[in-house]
């Protein structure tokens, strides 16, 4: 029996390290896929057997590749392959063509890496600030299943769909972003430069001051006269909550959070669902068998709480029970869902089922979007005119009465 170190990603993308004993690098292997974990690497007297390396190698600036650049990427390595080219010789060609030099030279690096030997999937994880995890995984479950054509072709469908929901989801909220950055930049400056003098003049009059104007001087004064304190309790609110989305409690905590806030929950929980009914069917699909395509739709979810609902899901499919029972229980997956789910299984057309649910999403996510730019417009609007409408009735109602007073004398 000889002793392994193992380094695992749990369901949660927690990187966990341990030691093992097994009879051959095979058995440490297969004990360690048995837990349901991804496998990072498996070590055995200084020798070891990487799967997806831990840390990431090469130069750091060659991994900051726009997102664009990648899909166009894709959908030529795809054509290219279904042209009948080999892996080698489409990446060379695309290491020429494409636009980005930091791109380029991670192909070369990937070229230099699959002629040594490595898989295609190993070899792009050990860029994973370029290639994202589902697209590692989605390669490594290609690999695995023997389509690996299929997976590229999907996978250009894949990364455009997100592009265009990325382009829609920037354009739609790059009024709110400019609206908010405009008006808390007005209020900065109304409050450092032009409310003190106005306060300071009003509080020399002997003259009583209207609610709003008491109110507005007592915030300001808070404001100036405990900045320290202020600065104080907000950043230590701000370390304290970073360190506390750091534990796995608190990531849990807060991808729950994002599915239930009242108006970006809905459309969270629709890009996540649609991401992973789309995972599973083209995986499914494609040929690659059920519990492979579940560990990848687990993996890439992008939410932990999603993730630990396809553990369920992993769980029962293992036992021989169904899928739509798990995703039923969890009550993130609406009842449409899982009734086309089961549905899909009932008749043997899984991967149909899934597709559909997917295109469905798609549609609802480009819905939410534009109608979630149409909300939140009028809703910023309102506020902004609230604080305007405060600070007006603050100084002007005091300068009527000054100049009433004026008058009267």
């Amino acid at each position: 029996m000889a002793v392994y170190i193992y380094e695992i990603c749990d369901e949660v993308g927690s990187v966990k390290k341990g030691t093992l004993e097994a009879e051959s690098e095979a058995a440490a292997v297969s004990q360690l896929r048995s837990s349901g974990d991804y496998i990072i690497s498996v070590k055995e007297g200084g020798r070891s057997l990487s799967f997806v390396p831990s840390k990431p190698t090469g130069i750091s600036w060659l991994e900051k590749i726009r997102s664009k650049d990648l899909v166009v990427f894709n959908r030529q390595l795809s054509t290219m392959i279904s042209s009948g080219l080999s892996l080698v010789k489409s990446l060379s060609v695309l290491s020429e063509q494409t636009e980005s030099p930091k791109l380029s030279r991670t192909l070369k690096e990937i070229i230099a890496d699959i002629k040594g030997g490595t898989s295609f999937s190993e070899a792009l994880a050990k860029f994973p600030r370029v290639f994202s995890r589902i697209y590692i995984s989605m390669i490594r479950a290609g690999e695995i299943g023997g389509v690996v054509e299929n997976i590229l072709n999907r996978l250009a469908l894949l990364l455009e769909k997100e592009e265009k929901i990325k382009r829609e989801v920037k354009a739609a909220t790059l009024y709110p972003k400019l609206l908010i950055t405009l008006a808390i930049g007005g209020a900065l400056f109304l409050v450092i430069f032009v409310l003190p003098n106005f306060l300071t003049m009003f509080a020399e009059l002997d003259v009583p001051l209207p609610l709003p104007t008491r109110i507005l001087m007592a915030l300001i004064s808070f404001i100036t006269t405990e900045k320290y304190i202020m600065a104080g309790v907000i950043l230590s609110g701000v370390i304290g909550l970073a360190g506390y989305l750091k534990t796995e409690k608190g990531k849990f905590n807060y991808d729950r959070l994002k599915m239930r806030l009242p108006i970006i929950g809905n459309l969270v929980s629709k890009v996540v669902i649609s991401r992973c009914c789309r995972m599973l069917g083209i995986l499914y699909s494609s040929g690659v068998p059920l519990l492979e395509a579940l560990e990848v739709a687990r993996e890439v979810a992008g939410n932990r709480v999603v993730a630990r609902t396809f553990s369920e899901v992993k769980k029962n499919v293992e036992e021989g029970k169904s899928i739509a029972q798990p995703l039923e229980a969890s009550n993130i997956f609406p009842p449409m869902t899982v009734h086309m789910i089961r549905a899909g299984e009932e008749a043997g057309a899984l991967d149909t089922m899934l597709a559909k649910i997917s295109d469905f999403y798609d549609e609802e996510v480009e819905s939410s979007v534009k109608s979630l730019s149409s909300m939140i417009e009028p809703l910023l609007l309102g506020v902004v005119a609230l604080i305007v409408g405060f600070v007006a009735i603050s100084i002007f109602f005091p300068m009527f009465d000054m100049i009433n007073a004026v008058k009267v004398g």
